[in-house]
């Protein structure tokens, strides 16, 4: 497949085709062009950074940092078009990972398949996930929980606990066994596991 960029910095009316060997510099900008788009559909431009991510400049995010586009009546996010532009058709079920972790980035050598697995170890690793007092029914802060561990070596019981912190005592004995805030550190932690 071939695809024109427009290098709209170093020379503005120097039209090169795409090959994944293509070299750019920080600084430039490039439009992907499409053979099929209509007139109202806006093309694909990106500005190389300095890290060797391309940012997409000529459509706006949604609230999660992904850049979204409209191609045949379809709203899709820019990425996802880039590696289709690029690799072809995705197969359904599988997700366009990015390898740097940064959700606005288009750069085609930074874009990957994965399953829903490959996706969720992906949101882990970029510390997306929201676990602890950042989950959203959290009930708990991370201060508490230190405070519950403290409760605990003291020889308080999980229910009598539970009561203080107006949660279930399952939270508590969960707490305790290390099956959740596991995010959370503390040396008292580490006793109370090991017992």
């Amino acid at each position: 497949m071939e695809h024109i960029i427009t290098n709209s910095i170093n020379n503005q009316n120097a039209t090169k085709y795409y090959y994944p060997n293509s070299v750019f510099n920080p600084g430039d900008i490039y439009t992907f062009k499409e053979s099929k788009l209509t007139y109202q559909a806006k093309p694909i431009q990106c500005r190389v950074e300095a890290n060797g991510c391309h940012t997409c400049i000529s459509h706006s995010t949604d609230n999660r940092g992904y850049f979204h586009l409209k191609r045949e009546e379809k709203n899709m996010k820019v990425h996802r078009r880039v590696y289709e532009l690029i690799h072809g058709p995705i197969p359904q079920g599988l997700f366009v990972l990015h390898k740097c972790h940064n959700s606005e980035c288009c750069n085609p050598k930074h874009l990957k398949l994965g399953d829903h697995d490959d996706n969720m170890i992906d949101r882990h690793l970029a510390g997306r996930t929201a676990c602890g007092s950042k989950h959203g029914k959290s009930k708990l802060t991370d201060d508490q929980v230190k405070e519950i561990w403290f409760l605990l070596a003291s020889g308080k019981s999980c229910a009598s606990i539970a009561r203080i912190f107006a949660v279930n005592p399952k939270t508590i004995t969960d707490i305790k066994n290390g099956k959740t805030w596991k995010q959370v550190t503390d040396p008292l932690r580490n006793r109370l596991i090991a017992a």
